[in-house]
């Protein structure tokens, strides 16, 4: 068991904890967080469980699949070959898709998606490279000019606090980066709550860690004063104040403040990226990475 104490930038104090367990049959190493996460590295692959029940797994090779609380499959990736229309064929990652999250809900689709990704390596690593459809360049134009009459929003995203929120867009670039923001965070926020409304810190296996943590911080506490060794080690952690902590819940994080200088680098970077399309030249990972401006 490993307890971790970090001070942030406010002055107070964060404990977080996992418990480590390894099969040397199988050659796995399972750790299982505090706030309800499960982590198990096996010889290639490497599994999480979120605390809403979903199941990612990541391959060495690159590939990746997920499962929904239930069992059933979210997505799953399987290498594949596609041709051009040079008649040249070309090895792709296909990823097919059951479900997806919508107002932080599972929706099954009717029909699966099919998806294919580029094959590539960043420092090594396999990746699929997402590389946008291309349009003709009269299609982004709407981006350029602003609406004809302002858009209404009904209500902010209940997963980001902008600085100062807006009720209407006059400009498409505003819009599309305010939705950017707000649909990124709320995909990870879905991956990560339940879908029961139960706080994932709830999740019986992260509660008893809890307590196990809370239960070990008060022997140190009673035996710290005795032992000069222990006492150095701790470098003047507040170990009492640090066990009370550990019995508060982890998952009561409110919305992300997002500042109008996050808000205006991304609108910078819609434009960026509709002048590219624009031009017959797709957005890939490959340019961000290599971009000074990244």
């Amino acid at each position: 068991m490993v307890i971790k104490n970090k001070l942030l930038p406010d002055g107070t104090e964060r404990v977080t904890g996992f418990k480590q367990t390894e099969n040397s049959r199988e050659g796995t190493t399972t750790r299982i967080y505090s706030d309800g996460r499960r982590v198990t590295q096996g010889r290639d692959f490497e599994r999480r469980k979120v605390g809403s029940g979903m199941d990612f797994v990541t391959k060495r090779n690159g590939l990746r699949e997920a499962a929904l609380p239930d069992g059933k499959p979210a997505f799953k990736d399987r290498f594949t070959s596609i041709r051009e229309r040079d008649g040249r064929e070309r090895r792709v990652i296909e990823r097919t898709q059951y479900a997806h999250w919508s107002h932080g809900r599972v929706e099954h689709e009717e029909r699966p998606r099919v998806h294919h990704y580029d094959v590539g390596r960043i420092h090594g690593e396999p990746v699929a490279e997402y590389r946008p459809s291309r349009f003709a360049p009269e299609e982004y134009r709407g981006f350029h000019s602003r609406f004809a009459a302002p858009v209404a929003v009904a209500a902010t995203a209940a997963w980001v606090a902008f600085g100062s929120p807006a009720t209407s867009y006059d400009d498409p670039v505003d819009l599309m980066g305010d939705m950017q923001i707000s649909s990124g965070f709320e995909e990870g926020y879905a991956n990560s709550t339940p879908s029961d409304e139960m706080p994932v810190s709830d999740a019986p296996e992260a509660a008893a860690l809890r307590n196990q943590m809370a239960a070990m911080q008060q022997q140190v506490n009673t035996n710290v004063q005795g032992n000069k060794s222990l006492k150095e080690k701790l470098e003047g952690v507040d170990v009492q104040a640090a066990s009370s902590q550990v019995q508060q819940a982890v998952g009561s994080a409110g919305p992300v403040q997002i500042s109008e200088q996050v808000r205006q680098q991304v609108r910078q970077q819609v434009r960026l990226s509709v002048a590219m399309h624009q031009n017959g030249r797709s957005l890939v990972l490959a340019d961000v990475l290599a971009s000074g401006y990244a």
